[in-house]
C-alpha cells in the first residue's frame, strides 16, 4: 500500500511540475516523450508512452524509469497492468505532449536561422 501512495503522488508530482513548465519534456514520436533528469552526476530517463488501440479509450500508457544506466529500468508502471493509475497517466501525458511539442515548434522556428 505505501509503495501504491508514493507512485500515485510520484505521477501526481510529475503532473504538477509538467503544469508548472519544470520538466522539459522532449517529443520522442507522436506516442512518446521523454525527459532525462541529470541529478548528482547521474542521468535518470523518465519516458512516457501511449500504446495505441483501434478504440482509442483502451490505449495503454507506460511510465518508464531508467537509470543510472539507459539498460537499468527502475520502475515501469502500465497501465494495462495497473489500471488505478490510467487517469493520471493520461493526464501527465496530455501535459507532457503539449511541452514537448511546444520544444518542436521552437526548433523549427530557429531551424533556418543564421543561414
Amino acid at each position: 500500500m505505501e509503495n501504491e501512495n508514493i507512485i500515485e503522488q510520484t505521477i501526481k508530482g510529475l503532473l504538477q511540475k509538467t503544469i508548472e513548465n519544470k520538466i522539459p519534456w522532449k517529443l520522442v514520436n507522436p506516442n512518446a516523450v521523454r525527459w532525462i533528469k541529470t541529478s548528482a552526476g547521474t542521468n535518470i530517463t523518465v519516458t512516457l508512452q501511449k500504446q495505441l488501440h483501434p478504440v482509442p479509450s483502451n490505449s495503454n500508457y507506460i511510465l518508464t524509469i531508467q537509470g543510472p544506466t539507459p539498460t537499468t529500468t527502475n520502475t515501469q508502471i502500465n497501465s494495462a497492468i495497473q489500471p488505478a493509475y490510467k487517469v493520471d497517466l493520461i493526464k501527465l501525458f496530455d501535459a507532457a505532449l503539449q511541452v514537448g511539442n511546444s520544444e518542436s515548434i521552437e526548433v523549427l522556428k530557429r531551424l533556418l536561422d543564421d543561414l
